[in-house]
């Protein structure tokens, strides 16, 4: 699924932890920028934990658009992905 600067692939897994992966291409920009973005999705994965459905495996893949996201910007687009996965995994 994509949601702005965000393409997100999740699978269940039999665990009750949500699991996250990133990866941030180099078509993001260099690498200040992407260890940037890889640190404010960190950031948003770790404050919005509860909201995410319990017992996934998510990778978060930031698309070049993201490159020009502030973290505000990138949490709209965290939360969108979030409503999302819950509504395919309640």
């Amino acid at each position: 699924m994509t949601v702005g600067p965000l393409v997100a692939l999740a699978l269940p897994q039999a665990g009750q932890s949500t699991r996250i992966g990133l990866t941030v291409p180099s078509k993001v920009g260099g690498a200040v920028a992407r260890s940037r973005i890889r640190r404010h999705l960190r950031e948003l994965f770790r404050k919005r934990r509860g909201e995410m459905p319990v017992g996934i495996d998510l990778v978060l893949i930031a698309r070049a658009s993201a490159a020009e996201s502030d973290y505000d910007s990138l949490g709209r687009a965290f939360d969108a992905m979030a409503r999302k996965l819950r509504e395919m995994f309640p």
